[in-house]
C-alpha cells in the first residue's frame, strides 16, 4: 500500500517526464511546514532530473503541516506568461481557496487531489488516536461506533463533493488519484478526456 507522499511523488515524477519529452520548461515548488525548494522552469534532461531527484528526497525530510496558500501565492506572483500549473497536494488544509482561484484567473490549473480509500471507509480497529498536524491536536476517536464511521464517511465526501465544485465554478481542473490508483492511468484518463 502506497502513502499518500508516495503518490504524490509519482505522479510529480510522471509530469515532470512528460514535459521533458515534450521538450516544456517545467519548475516546481516542494513545501510542507515551510517552503523547502523552489526551482524556476526550465526544460531539458538535466533539469528534469534534478526535479526527480528533489522529489526522491522529500519522502525523507518532511515535516507536519502545510504552507500551501503561500506555494500557491508564491507561484501566482513568479509566473510573468499563462503557463499550466499542478498542484499535488491532498488539501487538507485551510485558507488556500483565494489563491487557488487568484492563480485560475491567469494560468490553466490542474489540482491533483491525493485521496486514501480511509478518507471514506475507515478501518474498524477501536478507539484510536488522532493528531491534528496543523493545530497539534491529539483526539481519541471511536472508529467502532457506527455512527463515527457514518458521519467520517459523509463528512470526507461533502469534503471532496465542495473541493470539486470550488475547482470547477473557479476554471481548475481537479483530478482525484488515490493512493490504490495507478497515477499513469489515471492522469492518462484525464488528458484523453481533454483532447
Amino acid at each position: 500500500k502506497k502513502t499518500r507522499l508516495q503518490t504524490a511523488s509519482e505522479a510529480g515524477a510522471l509530469i515532470t517526464f512528460a514535459a521533458e519529452q515534450n521538450s516544456s520548461p517545467i519548475g516546481a515548488v516542494f513545501f510542507d511546514s515551510s517552503i523547502n525548494f523552489s526551482y524556476s522552469p526550465k526544460s531539458g534532461r538535466e533539469h528534469a532530473m534534478v526535479l526527480v531527484n528533489k522529489l526522491d528526497k522529500i519522502k525523507k525530510n518532511r515535516k507536519p503541516g502545510s504552507v500551501l496558500s503561500n506555494a500557491i501565492r508564491g507561484a501566482n506572483n513568479f509566473l510573468k506568461k499563462p503557463s499550466l500549473v499542478v498542484i499535488i497536494s491532498d488539501f487538507r488544509t485551510s485558507k488556500y481557496e483565494n489563491e487557488l482561484a487568484s492563480l485560475a484567473v491567469k494560468h490553466d490549473v490542474l489540482a491533483i487531489c491525493i485521496t486514501d480509500p480511509t478518507d471514506t471507509d475507515f478501518p474498524n480497529i477501536g478507539s484510536l488516536n488522532f493528531y491534528d498536524t496543523e493545530s497539534n491536536e491529539v483526539q481519541l476517536l471511536p472508529t467502532s461506533n457506527e455512527n463515527f464511521r457514518k458521519s467520517w464517511k459523509s463528512y470526507n465526501q461533502n469534503r471532496r463533493d465542495n473541493f470539486q465544485k470550488f475547482c470547477v465554478h473557479h476554471g481548475v481542473s481537479p483530478i482525484f488519484l488515490s493512493t490504490q490508483d495507478d497515477p499513469v492511468f489515471v492522469l492518462n484518463r484525464f488528458y484523453l478526456r481533454k483532447l
